[in-house]
C-alpha cells in the first residue's frame, strides 16, 4: 500500500491564473473554479462535453487533478491537455480518459499522472447521461507529496453529526437537524528526525488549520478499488503536532476535518 499523500497546493487558486468555462449560468460562472470553497459551484448550460481553460501565468509541474463537487456519473470521462499556448488543436499533452468513481462518499475525484510542466491547461468533462447539468466546485492541479511513513493501524474514520437531539417526557425525539461531515484521526510514528522537522514540518507550516487540501488516504492508483479511492478527503487539518518519540525519531498524531 503506498502512503498517504497530501495535496496541498493548489495551483489552480494562484493570483494569476484565469479559468474559462465553455458555457456557464450566469449565477455559476467557471471562474468558481478557482474559489477554495466546494459550495461555490461552475454549472453548465447546453452538452454533454464541457471545458474549463486554465491559464496559470506561467509554468508549473503538475501531476495531479482533482474536482471536488462534481455531479460526473460513473459513464462520464474527464480528461486532461496541457500546452505552451492557448491553442488546443494539437496539445503538447493529451492524457488518458479517467473514468469518474462513485464519489457519493466525500465528492473527491483524484487522478494521477506523470509529471508535466506547462502554463495552459484544459480540462474536458464528458457525461452522456448529463447533457445539460454538469457542474463541479474547485478544480485541483497540481502536485502531492507522500509522508515517509505511512499511518499506523488504529486510524479512525468518524461521522461527525452536529445535529442537537432531546427527548419528550414520553420518550418522543425531537432532532434540531445539523451539518453532518467525516473526520479522519491519524498517528505516525518511526519518522526520521530530519524528515519530520524538515521536510514535514515546513509543509505544516504552510497548510496551518486555515488552508484546505485534499487528503489521500489510500493513492494506490487509478485502479484502486472504488472503496479506497472514496475516501479520499477536501478539507482541513485540526491538529498538527509532531512529536519526539525516541532518539531521532518522531511521530505525527493529527485530525483532518472534512469542509462541507
Amino acid at each position: 500500500m503506498n502512503n498517504l499523500r497530501i495535496l496541498e497546493n493548489n495551483l489552480v487558486l494562484g493570483t494569476a491564473v484565469t479559468v474559462t468555462a465553455s458555457s456557464a449560468v450566469v449565477t455559476l460562472p467557471g471562474t468558481n473554479a478557482a474559489n477554495p470553497n466546494r459550495r461555490k459551484l461552475w454549472r453548465a448550460t447546453g452538452s454533454s462535453s464541457e471545458t474549463w481553460t486554465i491559464d496559470m501565468g506561467a509554468a508549473y509541474d503538475v501531476n495531479a487533478l482533482g474536482l471536488i463537487s462534481s455531479n460526473l456519473g460513473t459513464t462520464g470521462t474527464v480528461s486532461l491537455l496541457g500546452n505552451t499556448a492557448d491553442s488546443w488543436g494539437a496539445p503538447a499533452f493529451t492524457s488518458s480518459d479517467f473514468t469518474p468513481y462513485d464519489q457519493t462518499f466525500t465528492g473527491v475525484l483524484l487522478f494521477y499522472f506523470p509529471t508535466k510542466n506547462y502554463r495552459y491547461w484544459r480540462i474536458v468533462l464528458e457525461d452522456p447521461d448529463n447533457s445539460s447539468t454538469i457542474q463541479a466546485g474547485v478544480a485541483w492541479l497540481g502536485t502531492w507529496a507522500k509522508m515517509e511513513r505511512n499511518f499506523a493501524f488504529g486510524w479512525d474514520l468518524e461521522q461527525v453529526d452536529l445535529s442537537h437531539v432531546d427527548y419528550a417526557t414520553d420518550g418522543t425525539p425531537y432532532t434540531d437537524e445539523l451539518s453532518s461531515f467525516k473526520q479522519v484521526t491519524l498517528s505516525f510514528g518511526f519518522l526520521t528526525e530530519g524528515w519530520a522537522l524538515g521536510t514535514l514540518a515546513r509543509t505544516l507550516q504552510r497548510i496551518g488549520i486555515k488552508k484546505d487540501i485534499i487528503l489521500a488516504l489510500f493513492p494506490e492508483s487509478d485502479a484502486s478499488p472504488t472503496s479506497e479511492r472514496a475516501t479520499n478527503l477536501y478539507g482541513r487539518f485540526q491538529r498538527l503536532p509532531i512529536r519526539n518519540e525516541s532518539f531521532l525519531r518522531m511521530g505525527f498524531q493529527t485530525t483532518f476535518r472534512e469542509s462541507l
